[in-house]
């Protein structure tokens, strides 16, 4: 595919479309799923910080799976121009006391993984953010996008003064276009 460059979008959702998700993902009524690793990897398992919530809205394999909110999404699905998906997580993280980077990693490896792109929309202001291996560090910010070759090895990097650090990981195919 053409033109295979990072991008980062602030304000990348209109208002309102960003409110609704916010207000219902950042509810004390949302369901989070409790994962005692971050990214898989031994050298991490140990690690007494190396913890987040997720909550799964879609997963295309190895067993189909939609959430109940996953409608709650669309806009932000027709903003990225989603042709196909194969995953979308919300990640909440707890603060760390100083800011941990954890292990790089790809979204999705293999053969077409060049087809698949990776887009983190950060739902709330912190000190965190995300690195992308050889590139400046980028911070979560409300409302910001980043969008990248799933394939590019890129990590999260926990905050330090805000409670939880909460985005919206989707792994999707582009239109043409």
């Amino acid at each position: 595919m053409a033109n295979r460059k990072i991008i980062v979008l602030d304000n990348f959702l209109n208002p309102v479309d960003f409110a609704t998700i916010c207000d219902t993902i950042l509810n004390s009524k949302f369901t989070w799923n409790f994962q005692d690793n971050i990214c898989g990897r031994l050298e991490e398992v140990e690690q007494i910080q190396n913890l987040q919530f997720c909550h799964l809205f879609f997963k295309l394999y190895p067993k189909f799976y939609v959430s109940p909110y996953f409608s709650l999404l669309s806009p932000m699905l027709e903003r990225l121009k989603t042709k196909s998906l194969l995953r979308i997580k919300a990640n909440l993280n707890v603060p760390t006391d100083k800011p941990i980077e954890h292990c790089y990693h790809t979204d999705v490896d293999g053969k077409g993984s060049e087809d698949y792109y990776s887009a983190l929309l950060y739902l709330n202001d912190n000190n965190g953010g995300t690195k992308i291996k050889d590139q400046p560090f980028i911070q979560s910010k409300a409302n910001r996008v980043l969008i990248f070759p799933s394939n590019i090895e890129h990590t999260g990097v926990s905050q330090t003064d805000t409670k939880h650090r909460v985005l919206i990981n989707t792994i999707f195919t582009k239109k043409d276009g």
